[in-house]
């Protein structure tokens, strides 16, 4: 057992505070775990409570300057594209941003329709070549399909990254038990260095779910069944000829 168990708490005093801390709001708070009485009551643990001035509802309440959101255009279960939006609406741009992908081995992805294109605000939509690719090729049953991308976003623009991908017919054993409930793709990653502050920042998008083509599991019970009932009407038939002869 250890001797002490104790919960630091270090906040920002002008945007939170504790809301059930009786003691001053001086950062660090430290909390002894095992002088808490977990039979009482009122919530024995320090509440975190945000102040609401107008400096922090600005803050949480403008619109993100960088995001990146990942959405799927297809019409059928047999193909379609996956695309990715990287927004900057801030001045800087964002230079030798990392931009990550891992698609599933279901997923066949046509790396020659790779395909990056920015756009500034109100200009047309212009395609440019990364500074860096690295692909790692999927396996059947190993690994996953990894994309590597070395970007260049511009200030106050919109990067658009489309590929093509075509959904693979599986063996029926390699099916989930839940055949028709589809794959899950990881969302894609942009990794990038702020310049005012020097520190390493991650933006991920959202993942996706593809419907993969799915066969009729009910046709080996068909064809039994039909074989079955031919293989009876021959028998009995033949049994009924032999034994009046």
């Amino acid at each position: 057992m250890a001797d002490s168990s104790q919960l630091t708490i270090e906040l920002n005093p002008e945007s939170f505070r504790l809301a059930n801390n009786n003691n001053s709001q001086s950062s660090p708070v430290v909390v002894d775990l095992k002088s808490i009485n977990w039979e009482d009551e009122e919530l024995p643990l320090p509440v975190l409570s945000l102040i609401k001035t107008p400096a922090v509802l600005k803050k949480l309440n403008e619109a993100p300057g960088r995001s990146l959101h990942t959405y799927v255009h297809s019409l059928s279960q047999v193909n379609g594209r996956i695309l990715t939006l990287i927004s900057n609406l801030h001045s800087p741009s964002l230079d030798n941003a990392l931009y990550t992908h891992m698609v599933p081995r279901q997923i066949r992805i046509y790396l020659h329709t790779l395909v990056v294109r920015c756009c500034r605000s109100g200009g047309e939509w212009i395609e440019f070549t990364p500074q860096r690719r690295r692909f790692q090729l999927a396996k059947d049953g190993k690994r996953p399909l990894f994309i590597e991308l070395v970007l260049n976003v511009p200030s106050n623009s919109e990067c658009l990254v489309e590929m093509d991908y075509e959904t693979a017919f599986l063996r029926t054993t390699d099916y989930p038990a839940d055949a028709s409930s589809g794959v899950h793709v990881p969302g894609p990653a942009l990794s990038f260095e702020e310049s005012n502050e020097g520190r390493r920042v991650s933006v991920h998008g959202e993942s996706l779910l593809i419907l993969l083509p799915v066969p009729d599991f009910s046709m080996p019970y068909n064809v039994i069944c039909l074989v079955c009932t031919v293989i009876a009407l021959f028998y009995g038939n033949t049994f009924t000829v032999t034994t009046k002869l």
